[in-house]
């Protein structure tokens, strides 16, 4: 605003760009799993225009997912290398995730999870445990950097009496052909 630029205008680049770097970070994700172009090209524009996302427009927190997709790149490459570069990256998109949306932080910690308890249980080399005891270490030391910004909002629930009951959480939660279609409000 102090530039002269309009809120409208922000929110268009800022919405452009989350989506941009969605699609980027998932094509990244991709071709380091599967190192083909063409299925890591297709990954990107699903997970930028997945349903789901274009269902959530007023929502710009959910356009940027990129770090989600970042984590896990950053997870997977430092399991694999070891290299400390990499830790630290997960660490950084592990908070950053976070700090964008408290939806994708509980989907983050979910997806951190199956990965580092498949990589444990999968494997037999010693390296590989320290390297998932190092990716929780990394995963902790991202929590407490998060911390002081979500404590006021359990604060504020707190205070306002904020709970959700069984009811409201029933009616707004999710089912799996939600992800497949765009929302009623988006459709023509």
């Amino acid at each position: 605003m102090a530039a002269g630029v309009s809120t409208l205008a922000v929110y268009n680049l800022l919405f452009l760009l989350g989506m941009f770097l969605s699609a980027m970070a998932a094509w990244a994700l991709a071709r380091a799993v599967t190192g083909d172009a063409a299925s890591s090209l297709l990954a990107g524009v699903v997970y930028a225009f997945v349903p789901w996302r274009l269902a959530q427009i007023p929502h710009i927190q959910y356009q940027w997912g990129a770090f989600l997709a970042l984590l896990l790149l950053f997870l997977l490459r430092y399991l694999d290398s070891g290299r400390r570069r990499d830790l630290v990256l997960f660490a950084v998109f592990l908070a950053w995730n976070a700090l964008t949306n408290v939806h994708y932080a509980v989907f983050s910690g979910v997806a951190v999870g199956v990965v580092l308890g498949y990589e444990w249980l999968g494997s037999r080399r010693l390296a590989l445990g320290r390297r998932v005891a190092a990716a929780l270490g990394a995963a902790l030391a991202a929590a407490v950097l998060v911390l002081p910004f979500y404590s006021p909002y359990a604060k504020a629930s707190r205070l306002y009496g904020m709970r959700r009951g069984a009811d409201e959480i029933a009616a707004f939660s999710g089912r799996p052909v939600d992800f497949l279609t765009a929302g009623p409000q988006n459709r023509l």
